[in-house]
C-alpha cells in the first residue's frame, strides 16, 4: 500500500507545483504589462510638463524682447532718436513716449526734434489729430489764410470741425506760435477737463478775471499743467518740449 500511495503523492505534489508555476507566471504577465503602461503614462507626463516650461520660457523670452523693443526714445535700439533729447533731458520721457505711438516725428533730416523751440498752431493741430486718433476731414478750408495744397489743411479742418481751434477773425494763422493760455484751451476741450470742488491755488499771473482762467483752472487740477514758482505765464509761447509734456499728460487722463 506504502508502495503505491508514495508515487501517487509525488505525482500530485509534482502536478501541483506545476500548477503554481503556470499560475505565477501567467500573474507575472498582466504586473508586467501595467509597469510598463505606467512607467510609460509617467514619462509622457514629465515630457509634457518640460515641453510646457520651454514654451513658457520662450514666451517669457518674446515679452522681455518685445518690453526690451519698447524702450522709449529708442526705437528699439540702443540710441536716442533724438541728437538733441537725450535721457537726461528733463521731458525725455514723455517726447519719446508719443514719438513710439507716432504722433510726432521730429525733424528726420537733421535727427532733432527741437524741443526748444516754440511750437506752431499747424502743427499742435497735427499732433492732437494723431493722439486722438481723430478721422481727417475733407470739408472746404473755412479759413481765409488755409489752400488745400498747406501740409496740415485736413489736421486744421479736423480739430476746427470738433471746436477744438477756433481761428480768429476768419483765419486759422497755422504758422503762428500757440500760446500756453491757447494750449490750455485747446487740451480742455479735446479732453473734456472740467473744474472740479478740489482745492485750487490760483497762479499770480493768471486772474480769474481772465477768460483763459477757467481752462487753466481745468488744466491745473487734473494735473496737465503746473506752472512755475506760482507761474503760469500764459501770453508766452508753448515750447515743443512743454507741449509734448502737456498732450502726454492729458493722454494719461
Amino acid at each position: 500500500m506504502k508502495k503505491i500511495v508514495w508515487p501517487l503523492v509525488l505525482i500530485l505534489l509534482a502536478g501541483l507545483l506545476s500548477a503554481c508555476s503556470g499560475e505565477s507566471a501567467n500573474a507575472g504577465e498582466p504586473l508586467e504589462a501595467a509597469s510598463v503602461e505606467w512607467t510609460e503614462a509617467e514619462l509622457k507626463k514629465v515630457d509634457d510638463k518640460v515641453s510646457g516650461l520651454d514654451s513658457r520660457t520662450d514666451e517669457l523670452q518674446r515679452e522681455i524682447d518685445a518690453l526690451l523693443a519698447q524702450t522709449p526714445g529708442t526705437g528699439g535700439g540702443s540710441e536716442p532718436v533724438f541728437l538733441d533729447v537725450q535721457p537726461d533731458y528733463w521731458a525725455f520721457k514723455e517726447i519719446m513716449t508719443i514719438y513710439d505711438a507716432g504722433i510726432i516725428s521730429g525733424y528726420p533730416d537733421i535727427q532733432k526734434f527741437l524741443p526748444e523751440k516754440s511750437i506752431t498752431r499747424a502743427q499742435a493741430a497735427s499732433m492732437l489729430v494723431k493722439a486722438l486718433k481723430l478721422p481727417l476731414s475733407d470739408a472746404p478750408s473755412a479759413f481765409s489764410d488755409m489752400s488745400s495744397d498747406h501740409w496740415a489743411y485736413k489736421q486744421i479742418m479736423t480739430v476746427a470741425e470738433k471746436g477744438y481751434f477756433r481761428g480768429s477773425n476768419g483765419k486759422f494763422l497755422p504758422n503762428d506760435p500757440m500760446t500756453r493760455k491757447h494750449m490750455a484751451v485747446v487740451l480742455q476741450r479735446a479732453f473734456d477737463l472740467q473744474v472740479t470742488s478740489d482745492p485750487y491755488q490760483d497762479y499770480k499771473d493768471v486772474p480769474k478775471t481772465d477768460d483763459g482762467y477757467l481752462y487753466i483752472k481745468a488744466i491745473t487740477q487734473h494735473d496737465v499743467a503746473r506752472g512755475s514758482d506760482g507761474y503760469y505765464r500764459p501770453y508766452e509761447s508753448t515750447k515743443r518740449s512743454q507741449f509734448s509734456v502737456f498732450l502726454y499728460r492729458a493722454l494719461n487722463y
